[in-house]
């Protein structure tokens, strides 16, 4: 089993530049002997990045007033790995009002969405706190012997399933030597590790200097151009988001905590029910227009076959009229199917649609909106309880058949 990664095992030469000259050798030794570069000639944001490595007590109160804004936890690594820390120490950031984001240490050894699911199920009870209002990062540095084809295909996997919230931290050196400059999505951002005093970092290749929204410029305690880091004891890493808090509260989106729900039975929890509601009747027109219109379009098929017919012009052999089946539209802007493994008494697997985004990926179908689901008409044998319809045209990841609980189908 690969042991969790240590970061102290870092080599300053892979974070610091390409070193592809005499010159870019000699610029590194100056960096080394400079005391401290003041400020940059942009607006930045300071901020942190935390593991379990960052020894405790941490005093995140401490961090916000010297100026950092915002904290990037370590997660998760590999398919199963969880940082101890992590679901302790967010919180406390939290409440010391730290913008919140998280990452997740990739291994060669794991498929891609393996650990995608290792990470959204490590990072979930964040996530919601935080409205679904974050970033989160892929940190791309160990090399543990695949090929530099395999791995890009693993990164792939891993940014699609976080789409479009995900991002890719790494050195321009690393990621040339792990992945061949592998180009980046155009959703995904970057989060450049480049520990040097200039004014701007060397960005990856195959990156966008636009879609770079972090530098990691070094380790407060290691490099004298990085600021200390009141409150964390040590070595800490220490990054800048390219723009103005306002930018980076707009990017990340509100993180503040939701209002208390009023009370029960107040006048506002009665507007709120009727607002809802007003929403519901809204949705279900909506499901009935597209019904009509679906059957305008197949009447007007059926006059045209109609007149073909009494023309005499088409001689060859009609293929046999479709099945009959229902149709439901989905109405919602995202809506999830959760493939329940359990099944009724008759051996039914039982599928629930709901919006959902915090279910395992394994137990995720995605629907759009306006996409129309088919069943059978005929009911399945069931438990006594509840009727059950097979789905035409769907079926769970592992290839098992699909059915909908009767009681579900009016939701579309």
């Amino acid at each position: 089993m690969t042991q969790p990664f240590d970061p102290r095992q870092r080599k300053y030469s892979d974070f610091a530049a390409p070193f592809d000259s005499f010159w870019a050798r000699w610029e590194l030794t100056a960096n080394l002997l400079i005391d401290r570069v003041e400020g940059y000639s942009y607006p930045v944001v300071l901020g942190v990045d935390l593991s379990r490595h960052n020894a405790d007590p941490i005093d995140f109160d401490q961090v916000y007033s010297a100026g950092y804004r915002f904290v990037i936890f370590k997660a998760s690594e590999g398919s199963s790995y969880r940082d101890p820390q992590f679901e302790a120490r967010w919180p406390r950031a939290y409440a010391a009002d730290l913008r919140l984001m998280a990452y997740h240490f990739f291994r060669d050894g794991a498929s891609g969405i393996s650990q995608a699911d290792n990470f959204l199920s490590a990072i979930d009870p964040m996530y919601q706190a935080v409205n679904r209002n974050t970033r989160v990062w892929l940190d791309v540095e160990a090399n543990d012997g695949i090929t530099v084809t395999t791995r890009r295909v693993r990164i792939s996997d891993f940014l699609t399933m976080v789409h479009p919230l995900g991002g890719v931290y790494s050195s321009p050196y690393l990621w040339q030597v792990l992945t061949n400059n592998m180009p980046l999505p155009e959703s995904a951002a970057g989060w450049v590790a480049h520990w040097t005093s200039a004014d701007q970092p060397t960005i990856p290749g195959g990156w966008t200097r636009a879609n770079t929204r972090l530098w990691q410029i070094g380790i407060a305690g290691s490099h004298a151009w990085v600021p200390a880091v009141p409150g964390v004891p040590n070595r800490c890493d220490v990054n800048i988001f390219f723009g103005d808090l306002a930018a980076l509260d707009e990017w990340l989106g509100d993180q503040s905590p939701p209002p208390p729900p009023p009370p029960q039975g107040s006048l506002e929890e009665r507007v709120i029910d009727l607002e809802q509601w007003k929403w519901t009747v809204e949705d279900r027109l909506a499901v009935l227009e597209d019904r009509t219109l679906a059957q305008g379009v197949a009447v007007m098929a059926l006059d045209e076959r109609v007149k073909v017919l009494e023309e005499g012009t088409n001689t060859q052999p009609q293929p046999p009229p479709p099945a009959y089946y229902r149709e439901f539209v989905i109405t919602a802007d995202k809506a999830n199917a959760r493939f329940i493994h359990s099944f009724n008494a008759n051996g039914y697997p039982i599928m629930q649609i709901y919006p959902s985004d915090s279910a395992p990926v394994s137990e995720r179908i995605q629907f759009a909106r306006g996409e129309v689901l088919r069943v059978q008409p005929d009911k399945v044998d069931t438990d006594g309880s509840m009727d059950y319809y097979r789905l035409c045209d769907r079926q769970s990841p592992e290839g098992d058949d699909l059915y909908l609980r009767e009681v579900e189908l009016w939701v579309f």
